[in-house]
Parts: C-alpha cells; sequence; structure tokens
C-alpha cells in the first residue's frame, strides 16, 4: 500500500510547474534520511484536455500526527510526556535534515478536516513570516516545531486564530508579550509592523504537560527573535531529550 499526491497544471505550455520540480528535487534529495517520509516513483502525463497531471507515490503512513493527538483530546487525556518526547525528538530528526541540506521546509502544519488550509497553516506561521519578513528563513520552521510542541503537551492548538495575519500577530503578542526594538532589533522596520497593543506575556508553564527542561526547550522554540531562536541541531542536544540520547 502507498500514498499518492495528485496534482495538475492548466498551463500547456509549461509541464509540470517549477515549484512541483522543487518538491520532487527535495524529496529526492531526503529520501535517504529516516525521518522523512520516502518518495518511491513519480510520474506524469496529459489528459484529455491537454492539462499536465503529476502523480507522487509515497510510502503509506497509516495516520499522521493530528489524529494521533485527536484520539487523546477525544478522551480528554494527555498525551504522556515520554511519548511527546519521542515524536519531538523524531520530528527535530526530520527538520534536521532538511536544514542541514539547506532547505527550509515553511510548512510544517497540522493537518486537519475542521479548519481551512490557509487558518490552518496560520495557526504554525512564525512572527516574522506574518510581519513579512523579507529574509525569513529555516528559523521560521523551527517555530512551527515549537507550535507542534506545545500541541502534543496540551492536545490544543497553541494560537488558534481563525481570520487573518494581523489577528494572528496579535495572538502571539497576547501569549508571549509584544517585541520591541530592545528585544528583536528591526522588529519595527517590518512590513506589517503596527503600533500594536503593548501585551506582557501570559505564558504560563503549568498549562503544558512538561517538566522543567521541557518548557526551557519550548520557551527557546517560541522567541519571536528568530535570531535567538534555537536550531533543530542545537535542540537535539537539550537536556530534555537526554535519556533518548544514552
Amino acid at each position: 500500500m502507498v500514498g499518492v499526491k495528485k496534482a495538475f497544471s492548466t498551463d500547456k505550455e509549461v509541464g509540470i510547474p517549477g515549484d512541483s520540480l522543487r518538491e520532487i528535487s527535495s524529496l529526492t534529495m531526503l529520501n535517504e534520511c529516516s525521518n522523512v517520509v520516502k518518495l518511491i516513483d513519480k510520474f506524469y502525463n496529459i489528459d484529455e484536455n491537454g492539462n499536465s497531471i503529476y502523480y507522487l507515490v509515497f510510502e503509506y503512513m497509516e495516520h499522521d500526527l493530528d489524529e494521533h493527538i485527536k484520539t487523546f483530546s477525544d478522551s480528554d487525556q494527555l498525551i504522556p510526556i515520554e511519548k511527546v518526547k519521542d515524536v519531538m525528538y523524531q520530528l527535530l530528526k526530520g527538520v534536521d535534515s532538511c536544514h542541514r541540506r539547506g532547505l527550509h521546509h515553511g510548512m510544517i502544519t497540522m493537518p486537519t478536516g475542521d479548519r481551512t488550509p490557509e487558518v490552518g497553516t496560520l495557526h504554525y506561521q512564525a512572527p516574522e513570516v506574518l510581519l513579512q519578513d523579507p529574509h525569513y528563513s529555516i528559523e521560521a520552521d523551527m517555530w512551527s516545531v515549537g507550535c507542534i510542541f506545545a500541541e502534543l503537551a496540551t492536545t490544543k492548538v497553541l494560537f488558534p486564530g481563525n481570520k487573518d495575519s494581523v489577528t494572528q500577530i496579535n495572538l502571539i503578542f497576547s501569549k508571549l508579550g509584544t517585541p520591541d526594538e530592545e528585544t528583536w532589533p528591526g522588529v519595527t522596520n517590518l512590513k506589517m509592523w503596527s503600533d500594536f497593543k503593548s501585551c506582557e506575556s501570559t505564558f504560563s508553564p503549568g498549562d503544558f504537560n512538561l517538566n522543567g527542561n521541557g518548557i526551557d526547550l519550548l520557551l527557546k522554540m517560541l522567541i519571536q527573535d528568530p535570531s535567538r531562536r534555537i536550531s533543530a541541531k542545537v535542540a537535539m542536544k537539550h537536556p530534555f531529550f537526554g535519556d533518548l540520547r544514552k
């Protein structure tokens, strides 16, 4: 059994779109990595209307992470911390595999049936992306990883905005505090920066099913200044994962 992704282009002159070619190239590059889904095959053809249809064939995954979290949330249970630790370490290994090859994932998110793709993605977008920093890079992936970490530790979305990027950034500031030039140099020069309400952090460690090391790692992933945010490589060496590295 395999998983198949199907897409098509209506531009008869182009064939497979450039972004799809980049996706195929990246997946091929990552095929040797143990924590990245394997691309087994790829092919494309032309339909009766002249549209290019391409197929990516992946190894089959019986469940995704969102379904796994839902099994706990539906029964009002928290995910055991050892399970959270195991999942996070695997996720970080996959992200580090991308970053070591110069690949910025850019779409680390949770698939859910009750959100639109746009809103679902907003929940995991980094502040620099929402504020339209033209130079955002792999650090944005680590923010998304932090959001998933928080979700594993609570079974709830950390920043459940449902409107637009401005609403989402206000939600982040209300939880983590509004940054300024001292905590994030250059933030007030970003395109979408506005006269945001000054908020103090309301982050409460008691909201998360994590120990002290887990909270420390989570906060390092959710640093708003991307230049100070922890990398996947350094995160895997954090004391939170100490027993997994033995």
